[in-house]
């Protein structure tokens, strides 16, 4: 088992001032928390951070050269670490609604006083 100090934080910090993000990482480090930053100068080399690295922690600030939105849509677009730490694979959307739905019928709700026939009615129909 892992003691919290064998533990490295994988930090990508998105902020035109490298005074901050090195205020943070040393901040850190300094409660002794082990960190890998990474702080990425432009949107092709977060690209290439996100692509190459399982992330563990993202912190942004508001930056001229990576708009926050892209920030996002770049993370977004990053499954690797849901892949890796999940095993989350894509699949066929009709089968997993269908697999949804026939766990939901042989699994009813508890409280016995909802009435459910319309919802079951539809959900049989898929």
């Amino acid at each position: 088992m892992q003691n919290a100090n064998d533990i490295t934080i994988r930090l990508l910090i998105v902020d035109d001032s490298g005074e901050n993000a090195e205020a943070i990482v040393s901040t850190l480090r300094n409660s002794g928390i082990a960190v890998r930053p990474w702080r990425p100068q432009d949107s092709a080399e977060l690209s290439q951070v996100l692509a190459s690295q399982a992330i563990d922690l993202v912190l942004a600030a508001p930056s001229q050269s990576i708009p926050l939105p892209l920030v996002a849509q770049h993370i977004a677009a990053s499954g690797k670490k849901a892949r890796a730490m999940l095993g989350w694979h894509t699949s066929d959307p009709m089968e997993t609604l269908q697999i949804t739905v026939r766990w939901h019928l042989e699994n009813p709700p508890s409280d016995a006083g909802t009435d459910f026939d319309a919802d079951d009615r539809a959900l049989a129909s898929v």
